[in-house]
This record gives structure tokens, C-alpha cells and sequence, in this order.
């Protein structure tokens, strides 16, 4: 049986802890320690002293004598010491619906998927829907087998709807297309919907209860404090999330640190008010921007594209906002010193992306780090654009973003990468997009958290900012060295423990 939210949190609280006073100074002692300083170098450290406040207080090396006087002193034995991850791009509550849902995220076969996907419905018989998350791409030999009839057979009671793992397509059956009042598809047809047609069954779909979204968040939370995360940039807020955010903080729980971005203008003036929030619930919690999704994914069809040789694409690629309103949102945003953060796949949605960045720069001066996401194609005229005005690209360095500042994120809709065996990948790399030690650390840490206008708060392991780092059983800076992979051992916030493998 699944534990309640209440006492999944409980869990994270108890997984294996040592008792440390609550914001007391204190010694990690014994680490093989980095962190990116002020001028982008690497620094190397042996014993990190926190504040009362939950602060770094001092650096030392192996030969420094170690202060007096202090609260408590833990030997890490040698374990290397990260400034904690910080995930420049995901979806935070739809991550947490997948893993406290239907989650299909394991499967890359029919077969595989029918399986999930029945015996969740035989075992759920009180569900009204079934609604799955994660569906992968299956392989092209077995895409004729997605049909209604075949979901229909799984799931002949209710709707169902299997979303997909970029959430911009899904595999419906009859009845959920019955129940959005969309066209019955021929029995043999692709069961597959996207563009208008899977908006018109998001309006359908039964919305999560706020206790479950509050489980949703809080397993979320634990699995990515497992991955070496610490603070997370939510792009594309609802109200209904936000409030989740706000009861799991009012209890203490919320132990990632969450760079807010509303999916839409109301919602940020409503929740924000008229500027950009300050951290609050003990920096836990802050509104800052709004995301503005121009197209869908190249995956499911739905980019905004110009390039493709396959005019059946082009005709369901699309953009999500027409021109004029994409402009009054970005200046109503931008007047009140909002952050801007477009998410745009196809070359299309690129280029309109970055004309209206150039409009808006005239008007809204100041140091705005533009941000730009999901990239995945760009004409070449376009790729010299992304290194004008100060543009910042979230994801995995890929030739598209070379004349940019490129930041980590992992894009999770309802998936999450892993951000220390990227950073083994990235290390070991011999492409052009090879990055030197300092490079590599910044890209997972100082430079998504200078995406997200907290470069002054976490990201680095240097005096005032927070304690927030990550205590791994190898070195991923060293990749050559590893005989084992890298596993995050423990995971520290503000200078507390809230986080060890067993």
C-alpha cells in the first residue's frame, strides 16, 4: 500500500540520519571538495564550517586548523562534496502525478505498456479515468498496434488516456474521446492525438484532488533529493500547484529550494503581485517569471517547423500563442521586471522566439537573462542569435546552443534525468561540446542557479551562500577514476541533512 504524503515526508526525514543540532555551527570534515568560485575556477577544499543561519562560514584545506568552539564536527571519510545540483527546467507536480500514478515510464514495448496498463486498471477499479503518464516512443515496427480498439481491449469500462512522456501527444480509447466530444476514430486507425485535439481532452480530464497533488509533490521531491537535487526551476507554475507548494512549505516540508515560473499571466499578477517574489518559507519558495510555450515537441509532431521535408508535419506543427498576444504577454510580464522563460522546439519557434526577445531589449533594459528552452531545432542563420542579449539555454549542450550560455535542466514533463551520470557522460566526452572541469561543475550548479537570478544565494560552496551541497561515493570530475557508478550518498539544504542513502 502506498504511504500518505504525511508519511513519505516522514521517511525523507528519517532515512538513515545522524542527529545534528538544527542551525548550529558545525564542521564537514574530511570531503574531497569543489566548487566554482566568483571567477569561474575551480576551488578545491577539504572541510566546509556552517553558520547558525545555515551559511557557508569558511573553506579550509587539509593542512587549516580546524576552529573551536563548535556545535558539532561530521567526518564525511572522504566522500566528494558538490555544491548541490540545481535543475534549471522541469514540471515538478507533473513528475510527482507520474510516479504516484499510472506510470509508464519503464516501458518501450506494446507489449510492455498493455501490461502496466491493464493491471493497473484491474487493481484501481475505483478510478473513474484511467490516466497514465511517461508513454515512450515504441519502435516504428510496432507503432500500427496503438490503436483505439487496442486501448479499447485493455480498458473498456472508463476512459483512458495514456499521456505521453513530453505531454504534447497521448493514446486515448473510445470512451475518453467520447467524453471530450472529439471524432471516433476508425478501429484501426492511430489512437494517437495531439495539437487542438489533446487540449480539448485536457479540459476533460479530471483534475487531481489537492491532497494527491500534495503527495505528488512531496514524492516527487524525495526522489529528486535522491538524485543529488536541491533546488528545482518549475517552468510553467499553475495556481493549483503553487498552492501545493505553499502547504507543503507551511508544514516545513518543502526541502527543495523552487524557482517558480507561472504558465500564465494571471496567474503570475495573482500570485506574485507586481514584481518578482522574494524567497520566502525559509527560501524555500519564490514566483519569479513567466514560461511561454510557442510550439510542441519534435517527438509527438507538434513543433513549430519550416525546415521539415515531411509536409505532414508541417501541418500539425503549429505555435501555441499567436503573434500579437506573444507580444502583449512578454511586455506585460517584462514592464514589471518579470523574467521571460519561452520554451520553443522547432526552427520556427526558435526564430520567433529570439525576434521577440530583440523587440523587447530596447524597451526593457537592465540585466534580464532571457531564457530560452527545448531547442531542438535552429537554423544556422539563427544559432550566432542565441549569443546576443545575454540569452540563456536550458538543456544538454547540443551544437544549438554553442553561442550561448548553457545551463542544465533536465526538461522532465513526467521523467527526470540523471544529472550525475549527464555529468560523467559530459566529462567523458571528446566532442566539440567537451567542457574543462570548471565548465562541467558550473553547467549543473552556479550556472542554472545564475539562470534563475540565484547566483547570490546557492550554486556555489563559497562564504555567505547557503549550505546546500551534495555528498557523493566517487568522483564524477575524475570520470577515468570510476570503477563503480556514482551514487549521491547525502543530500544537505541550509546546512541540513535532509537526504541519505541507506
Amino acid at each position: 500500500m502506498r504511504r500518505g504524503w504525511r508519511g513519505v515526508t516522514l521517511a525523507i526525514l528519517a532515512a538513515g540520519f545522524q542527529a545534528f543540532p538544527a542551525h548550529a555551527d558545525g564542521l564537514i570534515d574530511n570531503v574531497n571538495g569543489y566548487t566554482v568560485d566568483l571567477a569561474n575556477k575551480v576551488r578545491r577544499f577539504n572541510a566546509l564550517v556552517i553558520r547558525l543561519d545555515g551559511h557557508v562560514s569558511q573553506l579550509l584545506l587539509a593542512k587549516d586548523k580546524r576552529p573551536k568552539g563548535l556545535d558539532w564536527r561530521y567526518d564525511a571519510q572522504g566522500k566528494t562534496m558538490l555544491p548541490g545540483i540545481v535543475d534549471g527546467a522541469g514540471a515538478l507536480i507533473s513528475y510527482g502525478l507520474q510516479l504516484t500514478g499510472l506510470d509508464l515510464s519503464a516501458a518501450h514495448h506494446v507489449a510492455e505498456v498493455e501490461a502496466i496498463v491493464r493491471g493497473y486498471a484491474q487493481t484501481h477499479l475505483e478510478k473513474k479515468w484511467v490516466i497514465g503518464r511517461g508513454l515512450n516512443p515504441v519502435p516504428d515496427a510496432e507503432r500500427a498496434a496503438i490503436t483505439v480498439t487496442a486501448l479499447d481491449e485493455l480498458v473498456a469500462d472508463r476512459p483512458a488516456i495514456l499521456l505521453s512522456a513530453d505531454g504534447d501527444s497521448a493514446w486515448a480509447n473510445s470512451a475518453a474521446l467520447k467524453a471530450a466530444a472529439l471524432p471516433a476514430l476508425p478501429a484501426n486507425q492511430d489512437g494517437i492525438i495531439s495539437g487542438p485535439a489533446l487540449a480539448v481532452m485536457m479540459r476533460v480530464l479530471p483534475e487531481p484532488l489537492p491532497v494527491e497533488r500534495d503527495q505528488a509533490l512531496v514524492e516527487a521531491q524525495y526522489r529528486l533529493l535522491a538524485k543529488g537535487i536541491t533546488a528545482f526551476t518549475d517552468l510553467g507554475t499553475s495556481e493549483r500547484d503553487w498552492n501545493s507548494f505553499r502547504r507543503v512549505a507551511d508544514v516545513g516540508r518543502l526541502k527543495l529550494r523552487v524557482t517558480s515560473y507561472a504558465d500564465n499571466i494571471d496567474g503570475l499578477i495573482s500570485i506574485a503581485g507586481g514584481r518578482p517574489m522574494a524567497w520566502v518559507q525559509d527560501a524555500r519558495l519564490r514566483m519569479i517569471g513567466l514560461r511561454l510555450q510557442l510550439d510542441g515537441s519534435l517527438q509527438s509532431g507538434t513543433a513549430w517547423r519550416t525546415s521539415s521535408s515531411n509536409t505532414a508535419l508541417l501541418a500539425v506543427g503549429q505555435r501555441r500563442i499567436e503573434d500579437t498576444r506573444l507580444r502583449n504577454l512578454s511586455s506585460r510580464a517584462a514592464m514589471d521586471g518579470f523574467q521571460l522563460a519561452m520554451i520553443a522546439h522547432g526552427d520556427a519557434a526558435v526564430e520567433e522566439a529570439l525576434n521577440v526577445i530583440d523587440e523587447m531589449v530596447p524597451t526593457y533594459t537592465g540585466e534580464r537573462r532571457w531564457r530560452m528552452h527545448g531547442i531542438s531545432q535552429i537554423s544556422a542563420s539563427d544559432q550566432a542569435r542565441l549569443g546576443r542579449n545575454g540569452i540563456i539555454v536550458t538543456g544538454v549542450p547540443n551544437e544549438a546552443d554553442v553561442h550561448a550560455l548553457s545551463v542544465w535542466g533536465s526538461g522532465m514533463n513526467v521523467a527526470a534525468s540523471e544529472p550525475i551520470a549527464t555529468m560523467l557522460a559530459l566529462g567523458r566526452s571528446t566532442n566539440s561540446q567537451h567542457m574543462d572541469e570548471a565548465g562541467l561543475l558550473a553547467f549543473f550548479t552556479s550556472g542554472p542557479a545564475y539562470a534563475a537570478f540565484a547566483d547570490k544565494d546557492f550554486g556555489r560552496l563559497l562564504p555567505g551562500y547557503l549550505a546546500d551541497f551534495i555528498l557523493l561515493n566517487g568522483d564524477p570530475l575524475v570520470p577515468t577514476a570510476a570503477s563503480r557508478p556514482i551514487q549521491v550518498m547525502e543530500n544537505w539544504i541550509g546546512g541540513k541533512r535532509e537526504w541519505s542513502r541507506k
